[in-house]
């Protein structure tokens, strides 16, 4: 992998746990592409120490008299969260194009902070039939379900106090 003079990354053709990724370009202008890159970056360095470190290992082993090095099995495997999950949680992306939301906008029916305001113009545009991405509260194509997030902190106050007055 390589920066080249564009500021692009290349990535060249390189295993990670017997998986053959391919030749590509990356655009970098972005946060987004940047923590992509620095996420596979890590993630070929870690490959290339567990190679490296099985491989010492062995040659202990071998050097031990013992030929075979013990298997140990893997751990069970741990609940995760779906990548779409974890990024609705974080409240400082867009949800649809991934990066600091500019002008942001929520959704008029589940109060929830979308992203970006071209990015939600644009998405209520393109959709077949135009939607919250978050909820899929259906919104009209020339005038979508869109607030301002000042808006919606006002509409979450006013719920959470009208939810914390004593029924009548």
């Amino acid at each position: 992998m390589v920066s080249n003079q564009d500021g692009n990354i290349d990535l060249t053709q390189f295993n990670i746990d017997d998986q053959m990724y391919v030749p590509m370009v990356i655009k970098t202008k972005t946060t987004g592409f940047r923590r992509a890159f620095a996420q596979i970056e890590q993630m070929r360095m870690d490959a290339e120490f567990a190679r490296r470190f099985a491989g010492e290992e062995f040659q202990r082993a071998v050097a031990a008299g013992n030929p075979v090095a013990p298997i140990v099995p893997a751990p069970p495997p741990q609940p995760t969260t779906s990548r779409a999950t974890r990024r609705l949680s974080t409240p400082a992306e867009c949800t649809i194009c991934q990066e600091v939301p500019v002008d942001p906008r929520g959704c008029r029916e589940c109060l929830n902070i979308i992203g970006c305001k071209e990015c939600c113009l644009n998405w209520a545009k393109q959709s077949a039939q135009p939607s919250c991405p978050l909820c899929r509260y259906k919104w009209n194509r020339s005038k979508p379900g869109l607030l301002m997030v000042q808006t919606i902190q006002c509409r979450l106050r006013a719920r959470n106090m009208q939810r914390a007055l004593p029924p009548q």
